[in-house]
Formats: C-alpha cells, structure tokens, sequence
C-alpha cells in the first residue's frame, strides 16, 4: 500500500547539519522514498545560488547520496519565513509540513514562535514538529481526543499519518481521553460520569472508519496536564493533536489545551488541521481517509 506522505516540504532554519527539522526531515524522506523540499529563508540578505548551493552541501553532509536520488530539493528564499512555507507546500501539493524546535528550548519555542505558529495555524496540511529525528524502531504513538465531531477526523487522519512515518515498522497506539473534573461533584456522580465516559470512548473507536486500532487511555484531571503525564508516563514517541476551524484568517489551536500540550510536550509533535481545509489535500495525497466516527460525537 503507497504511503499517504508522498510529498514533505521542511523548513530549515540554520544552514547547520544539526538543524532538527533538516535531518528529520531527510530521515523521513529517504525511508518513505517520499519527494523533499527543503527550505531555507535567509534573513537580512537576498537569496543566492550559493546559499542553495550551502543547503546542498550540508543536506549531503546529513544524509550522503541523497541529492542523487532527485527527490530531495533545495530552496532559498527571502520573505516572512511563514508565507514562504506555506507557499512552497501549496506548489509541492505537499502531504506533511516539519518544522524544528532548537534543542535549548522547549519544543514550544519554535510552536509558539512567529513563525511556527503561524504556519500550524494557517497550514491547510498537517505539521510535525521535532526536535531530533524520529527514533528508527517501532513508535509509541499517543493520539489525543475530546469525542468532538473534528476530533473524529484528527484521530483517523492523525493515526494513518502517524503509523506512515514509522513504516514499515508498526506503531505501537494509544488514544487518550481526559475527563475534566467538576468542582464539588460527589464520588458517586464522579464514578457514574467516569464510567461512561469509558463507554463514549469505546464508541468513538468502534466508530472509526477506518480503524486506527488503538489501545483505549481515560484519565481524569487537567486535560492538557493529563496529555503530558500520559506522555512522559508511557515514554511516547509522538503526540498527535487536532486544531479547530476558526472565524477569519487565522485559527487557534484547540483552546488552550493543545498550547499548553505544546508548550510541555516531552516528544515530537503532529498537529491535524481541521476538516475543510484538508479534505482536498488529504485526498489528493492519497491519505485513503474514508470518514470519520460515525457515533455521536460531543460538539
């Protein structure tokens, strides 16, 4: 079966063989045989042919041979680093977008940057974000969800992309639902709402077409607090979140959850957008994204 992620366009930061979304990035490419375009906006001066010349020399450094192969293509470009991204990957039809985060911060500090987080909330694709390549063995892949109607879609989409980027290994899933607590709720009512709950989330994964065939996680707490510990916890390898469609421009993430998952996330991130604006892409990168849970779904 041909993987859904044919086409990556990755932003490369620094002209350094240790820019994680550049080695990530080539990883991913030469394992998926997918077509690479990497990008590199220059600040403060006009883009040159000796600055792709550069991004050349040092993608080869990374990863030897593989400017032979013709799938991998450098881009020097000035502009706001966002727009230019986004316009790369609207040409490239690309399947998935890799942005890095440094190793001196947290992976929000390329999330919640200008530039990133611009494009996570403007991108019609999905984005990884990383801060080291993906670890060449079988993923522990935690998938998150509030039961809405759009988290249907995340969770599919999200679930067939994540075991792609592990192929041909096979991922190891967990989905996880975070009940939030109620103040001054009783042990009784508390016990009755968890259990269903239990059941809401079995449905959910019941209903999925296809099935993305995860082990069931319910927890109580802070939602983005939970997601975290989950994380941490289990040691996953990649956390997959959903944004919502918002009024004009630009959206939001997922309130204030998916920024404060984000902000703490201890391993790479996969960030779906919403339905609308990826249906057209999914479907003509071949992601085989049938539908969504047909069960009821919380709004």
């Amino acid at each position: 079966m041909p993987s859904p992620i044919r086409r990556l366009v990755a932003g490369v930061a620094t002209l350094r063989p240790d820019d994680p979304a550049l080695v990530a990035a080539l990883g991913l490419s030469s394992r998926l045989e997918a077509e690479l375009h990497l990008v590199h906006v220059a600040a403060g001066f006009a883009a040159s042919g000796t600055h792709e010349e550069v991004l050349r020399e040092v993608a080869e450094s990374v990863a030897p041979g593989a400017m032979r192969t013709g799938r991998v293509h450098c881009r020097v470009l000035t502009g706001l680093p966002e727009r230019r991204l986004l316009e790369v990957a609207a040409e490239a039809s690309a399947s998935l977008l890799v942005l890095g985060a440094t190793r001196r911060t947290a992976l929000a500090g390329a999330v919640l940057g200008t530039t990133a987080g611009h494009v996570i909330r403007s991108s019609p694709v999905p984005v990884l974000v990383v801060r080291e390549p993906l670890p060449d063995r079988p993923l522990r892949v935690l998938l998150t969800t509030d039961l809405s109607r759009h988290a249907a879609f995340a969770h599919v989409c999200g679930g067939g992309l994540a075991r792609a980027l592990c192929a041909p290994q096979k991922a190891e899933v967990r989905s996880l639902y975070v009940e939030a607590p109620v103040v001054g709720e009783l042990p009784v009512a508390r016990e009755q709402k968890d259990l269903h709950a239990r059941r809401e989330l079995l449905d959910f994964l019941r209903a999925e077409v296809p099935p993305t065939s995860s082990a069931p996680r319910f927890r109580r707490g802070d939602p983005a607090l939970e997601i975290v510990r989950e994380a941490e916890e289990w040691d996953a390898d990649l956390l997959v979140l959903g944004t919502h469609a918002r009024r004009g421009v630009q959206r939001m993430f997922l309130g204030s959850v998916a920024e404060t998952v984000l902000l703490h996330a201890p391993c790479a991130a996969l960030v779906v957008p919403p339905l609308r604006p990826y249906r057209m892409e999914a479907h003509r990168a071949g992601a085989g994204v049938r539908g969504v849970a047909t069960a009821p779904a919380r709004a």
